[in-house]
């Protein structure tokens, strides 16, 4: 499983998760640290990662709630 952090996480995070052997990417690594949630939760579940987040209102916006549910993007809060 590769584990994908949202911006409200530090970037070094994936990187010490690499140092004990775990897949980890942050949202940095792949796109713009500005970029809107609905961009990259679909890239999220095209590559089959895990998303690590702070942000609960993902859980609370519909147009994202309902992406979650769409690509059933396992999400750990």
């Amino acid at each position: 499983m590769i584990f994908f952090l949202d911006n409200n996480l530090s970037p070094h995070i994936p990187e010490a998760l690499r140092i004990l052997g775990e897949n980890a990417i942050h949202l940095q690594d792949k796109f713009k640290p500005d970029t809107n949630d609905i961009e990259w939760l679909p890239f999220i579940a095209k590559n089959d990662m895990a998303l690590i987040t702070l942000d609960l209102r993902i859980t609370k916006i519909p147009l994202e709630v309902n992406l979650l549910k769409k690509y059933n993007i396992k999400a750990f809060f």
